[in-house]
């Protein structure tokens, strides 16, 4: 019997402004009781803002808005090396933001994921486990995913 995740306290998440790389804002959440407590994913989400990184691994994607449902990645694909599971969903938590991208890392490093537009939401995962993007684009799905190791 497979069990389900229990569904995240939106009052649990550390939002934290971000720009994206066409310089629109959106927010990166870390639940705030999570190893690598807030303190720390601050402290990364700063790392190497002046220096472009290298790209360990550029994966072609095709992640939709799929509702309040979450996907296992592909088994063998490029995409589960990195990501175990993600959902994309309308944000039904903020007036703010129109979507939200939850995901669950399976190694640590740098994350960009690029929409349909192009543009793209980095996030900096020092601790394995669940992670949140909340933006806005007129066209929502992922399509590609830039990963860099932490050095």
């Amino acid at each position: 019997m497979t069990s389900l995740p229990l569904p995240i306290n939106e009052d649990s998440i550390q939002w934290t402004q971000a720009k994206s790389k066409n310089g629109v804002p959106f927010e990166i959440g870390v639940v705030k009781d999570a190893v690598g407590e807030a303190a720390q994913f601050e402290a990364i989400k700063t790392l190497g803002l002046n220096v472009q990184p290298r790209i360990d691994a550029h994966i072609l994607v095709n992640w939709p808005v799929n509702g309040d449902v979450w996907v296992t990645t592909q088994p063998g694909s490029q995409a589960a090396s990195y990501i175990s599971r993600y959902k994309l969903d309308i944000n039904h938590w903020s007036p703010i933001w129109d979507w939200k991208l939850e995901f669950t890392n399976i190694v640590n490093g740098r994350f960009q994921f690029i929409d349909e537009t192009e543009d793209e939401y980095r996030v900096d995962c020092e601790r394995l486990g669940d992670h949140y993007v909340r933006y806005n684009s007129a066209r929502p799905t992922i399509r590609q995913i830039l990963y860099t190791r932490f050095a």
